[in-house]
């Protein structure tokens, strides 16, 4: 439903913080949040936790990252304990060229590994 109402809305969206923590949220869950997000519609988007949702795994990390791409103005990313694995870290890790601004990144309790993450990171 959240999805549906945030396609629903004009673009640009007007958030500047996404909070979805401790909602059982599963990859469908984000796929059809990340829709509703849409690339390039959240221009003053600076940050997103989706933290402690065990059930979001690596395609729902990867719907995440596709829905942030053309998010330049993230500042922070929070997304512990969501059950990330070593696909979701490399589909995150992709977009970090893409969010110069980004200074605040939690991925801690996720089964990784966050090689691909620890890589962007460095080079960006």
């Amino acid at each position: 439903m959240l999805g549906a109402a945030l396609a629903a809305m004009d673009a640009p969206l007007p958030f500047e913080e996404i909070i979805l923590r401790d909602d059982s949220l599963t990859a469908a869950g984000m796929r059809s949040i990340a829709e509703g997000m849409g690339r390039g519609r959240l221009p003053n988007l600076r940050k997103v936790s989706v933290s402690k949702n065990r059930d979001l795994g690596d395609g729902g990390a990867a719907a995440l990252a596709e829905a942030l791409a053309d998010c330049a103005s993230l500042e922070e990313l929070s997304f512990g304990g969501c059950g990330v694995g070593g696909a979701g870290f490399e589909a995150l890790a992709a977009q970090v060229p893409r969010w110069p601004r980004l200074r605040v990144l939690v991925a801690a309790g996720n089964p990784g590994p966050s090689d691909a993450l620890g890589r962007a990171l460095a080079a960006a």
